[in-house]
């Protein structure tokens, strides 16, 4: 309920929550299917972006995620499917990046990372997801796809032209409104391009 989260006991409660799925988790981790830790590994992932909960400190959710990702029996199969489901809980660049920043720094971790995270600039650049991991270990030669579309030149024409377009669209009365439009446009633009190339440091370039 967003309107609970106003409470200022939330963070607390939050955190005694994480704390609790953290015992059971390390308890009893065969007692949880590997589809119910995938659900519950995204949800917890969704609810960190809320913005009541960013300040909260991130050291028992990620010791919830590293339960959860350790826990996970079928982790070859389950991988594509986690990078898939996080790359749509959002759609701002900023809690993408969150998302690649909150995940644990163990050997599956860091393979969520790098595949997320390729993920995430595929997004970017599509508009869509089109990338599909095929096997734990990522490899060097995925990101060579996206490299030459990340140049900053192709990038600016890529934001240039969606405003273009997204103004053609606009009728002539709400030219007063276009101008702040376009403007706000661009600077998400260029974030978006910021972010483009910070993300492949996740993936180990």
């Amino acid at each position: 309920d967003r309107g609970r989260l106003n409470d200022c006991h939330c963070p607390d409660l939050c955190c005694c929550v994480f704390q609790y799925l953290v015992l059971c988790s390390s308890l009893c981790p065969q007692a949880y299917s590997d589809q119910e830790l995938l659900l519950l590994l995204c949800m917890i992932c969704r609810v960190s972006l809320e913005k009541q909960l960013r300040l909260l400190p991130v050291k028992d959710l990620r010791c919830l995620l590293l339960c959860l990702v350790n826990s996970t029996r079928d982790w070859d199969s389950k991988l594509p499917q986690i990078c898939l489901i996080l790359t749509d809980l959002t759609d701002h660049h900023h809690n993408l990046r969150r998302l690649v920043r909150l995940l644990p720094d163990n050997r599956r971790g860091r393979q969520l990372r790098k595949h997320l995270s390729l993920s995430i600039i595929s997004k970017l650049l599509n508009h869509r997801c089109t990338y599909k991991a095929t096997n734990t270990d990522l490899q060097l030669s995925d990101l060579r796809l996206y490299l030459f579309r990340m140049k900053p030149s192709l990038l600016s024409k890529g934001i240039a032209a969606a405003k273009k377009v997204a103004s053609e669209g606009l009728q002539h009365e709400e030219e007063s409104s276009v101008s702040v439009d376009q403007q706000v446009s661009g600077e998400a633009g260029l974030r978006q391009q910021e972010v483009c190339w910070e993300l492949p440091g996740k993936v180990g370039l």
